[in-house]
């Protein structure tokens, strides 16, 4: 199906670690069945952790039996730097003149934080290309590591002025929303994650589609743009259900807000300062309620004027909106995540010092004893 039939649109996609390259994996399937031109390469721990399809163009791995780095976000680093090379060598493969959509995809494991900011550091430095970087924000309830990893690749990637990167950031989210909340966790992650590939394509898809109405008209240039504007964004995705009485739920602007908030911790307002919005409506009339919702959510943002679509799927219809909220103020759930990987590491530290100190005591006691028995036994001899 060449849906992008009026555009010649070129792609390229790393995905790092095996989430990300499981996300990877469905994403190039659909890219390719609009007939996208597409390069991508997976990065990988070592060859053990090979994926079952060959989907991707390249395969690149930063040990060579290895199965993964305990989430260890710095000894994946110190093998990605060790590797640094052979990475340029294979990036070179993958950056063309022209490419309109570079993407990076990422989770809070160690390899897969580790070689997103090393390779989009290479990109910048030696290609002067800037990727986005889709990142999957563990929830504040991970293991200490996860917390660790994603504060060390926020840091880097948004905001350590001495680094000074900010890359496009797109934050996507596995936690269970409230209405949700009666739902099995693993059901929620797994699904979420396979909507990702499908609720991006859907973006695309959106800006090229014929429009239900020219008021609300956004173009493939204007989610380019915020797709790849730096800074902190969010990627929200919602299927849209039913009223009680049988209508279609129009009222976007409060479920963006709520999803937009539920990911972030941001209050109402300083969403409203996002600088750049993308938000792609499926398979809603267009009737008196939802033009009027339409309207409130344009007015409503201070500092951009966003990008809004309404279109009718050419498949069986289903309400849903996908959007893209960029370029926001720090947000209170990275701030905290922050704060709690710090507190935990701390403590990881002194625990480590802790159990060295008691191990340098062992030895010590252990040689004196040693040189008792020794001792005593010379004394014997004699």
């Amino acid at each position: 199906m060449r849906l992008f039939r009026k555009v010649e649109l070129e792609a390229t996609i790393i995905a790092t670690g095996d989430t990300a390259v499981a996300v990877g994996t469905e994403l190039i399937k659909g890219f390719k069945s609009y007939e996208v031109k597409l390069r991508s390469l997976a990065v990988l721990t070592g060859p053990k952790k090979k994926p079952k399809s060959k989907t991707f163009d390249e395969l690149f791995y930063l040990s060579d039996n290895l199965m993964g780095y305990a989430r260890d976000y710095d000894k994946a680093r110190i093998a990605v730097k060790e590797r640094r090379e052979q990475l340029i060598k294979v990036l070179r493969g993958l950056v063309k003149k022209k490419v309109d959509l570079f993407v990076i995809l990422a989770t809070s494991g160690g390899t897969s934080s580790a070689s997103a900011i090393e390779i989009a550091k290479l990109l910048k430095e030696e290609f002067g290309v800037v990727p986005t970087i889709f990142y999957l924000i563990p929830s504040l309830t991970e293991n200490s590591r996860s917390l660790y990893n994603a504060a060390m690749f926020l840091d880097e990637a948004l905001y350590n002025k001495r680094i000074g990167l900010r890359l496009p950031v797109i934050l996507t989210d596995n936690k269970p929303f409230s209405y949700e909340g009666n739902r099995e966790f693993v059901k929620v992650k797994t699904k979420k994650e396979a909507l990702i590939p499908s609720a991006l394509l859907d973006l695309l898809a959106s800006s090229i589609l014929e429009p239900q109405s020219i008021e609300f008209d956004a173009k493939l240039l204007d989610l380019l743009a915020t797709i790849k504007r730096p800074g902190l964004s969010v990627f929200v995705s919602r299927e849209l259900g039913q009223t009680e009485e049988g209508k279609s739920i129009s009222r976007i602007s409060d479920l963006l807000l709520d999803d937009v908030k539920q990911i972030t911790q941001l209050a109402k307002e300083d969403i409203f300062e996002a600088k750049s919005m993308y938000i792609s409506v499926f398979d809603l009339d267009l009737d008196f309620q939802a033009l009027f919702e339409a309207r409130k959510l344009i007015s409503s943002y201070k500092a951009t004027k966003p990008s809004l679509k309404y279109v009718k799927s050419t498949e069986e219809p289903k309400p849903r909106f996908r959007a893209v909220i960029a370029d926001l103020p720090i947000p209170p759930r990275i701030i905290k995540l922050m704060q709690m990987a710090r507190d935990n590491r701390k403590r990881i530290i002194l625990k480590e010092r802790e159990l060295q100190e008691e191990q340098d005591k062992l030895d010590i006691e252990t040689v004196h004893s040693l040189e008792d028995q020794l001792h005593e036994k010379w004394i014997q001899s004699k």
